[in-house]
């Protein structure tokens, strides 16, 4: 391992890695599940610092961070998550931190004013329970809710108006369980997988053909949120592993 990778996962080495049923493994070819063709499959650059399309190769990253995912605890600051733009600048699209997201740029209200909620208790900490992440955006009442909660507010209008934002109900915008991202009608738009050895222990995540651009950023920015404050241990682990086992067979 270089200095750098060392010195990126230093902070990590006295800690305990949480205890979680792993995803399914990333299976290099793998072109179909649920019924739906897959598209890019990515990773995290082994440096923490950019999203990068498998295979390997040459292309430039798909996004970049403004500091290594690898060093991002659950209290630290936000991380920026940038992309190339059709003009061939670059995009700020979402900051992001443990449990947080921003847009950085403009989209749709959907996008905007998202809530992040993860599954927690004792049961998940001890296994029994998996892990489920939740973003969650604000729409309109529906004209034909019964338990319009306005309050004399008209049916299919917002609430309140925060800014030029109308604030209405919640609505799952994403949701992550069990190794799939699946949209707010319950269709998987992504999978996530446990990356081997050509992606040196860095997760994984394949997404399904003809994503939005605009979808694409959150899922991207989402997935990242997930990895905040856990992606340094992980990656810990797994070069503890490769070790221990490299030990094993010169042993």
């Amino acid at each position: 391992m270089d200095k750098g990778k060392e010195h990126l996962q230093s902070q990590y080495e006295n800690e305990v890695a949480e205890h979680h049923e792993a995803p399914p493994a990333y299976n290099v070819g793998t072109s179909t599940s649920f019924g739906s063709a897959l598209g890019k499959t990515v990773t995290i650059d082994p440096t923490g610092s950019s999203v990068i399309e498998l295979p390997p190769g040459s292309a430039p990253p798909m996004y970049t961070f403004s500091k290594s995912l690898l060093e991002v605890g659950s209290l630290s600051s936000s991380v920026t998550v940038s992309r190339p733009d059709a003009s061939g600048s670059t995009l700020a699209v979402y900051a992001i931190a443990d449990r947080f997201i921003s847009p950085l740029h403009m989209t749709r209200p959907f996008f905007r004013h998202v809530t992040v909620a993860r599954s927690s208790g004792i049961f998940t900490a001890v296994g029994l329970r998996k892990i489920q992440w939740t973003f969650l955006t604000q729409t309109p009442i529906p004209v034909d809710d019964p338990n319009n909660p306005t309050r004399g507010a008209p049916i299919g209008m917002f609430m309140s108006v925060l800014g030029s934002d109308g604030i209405g109900i919640e609505k799952d915008l994403l949701r992550c369980f069990d190794g799939k991202w699946v949209d707010e009608n319950d269709q998987v738009v992504a999978l996530a997988r446990e990356g081997g050895a050509e992606c040196e222990g860095m997760p994984v995540l394949s997404v399904t053909e003809g994503l939005h651009q605009e979808v694409m950023d959150f899922l991207i920015s989402a997935w990242c949120v997930t990895l905040c404050g856990e992606l340094g241990k992980r990656v810990h682990h797994h070069h503890h592993h490769k070790h221990s086992s490299q030990d094993q067979v010169i042993a």
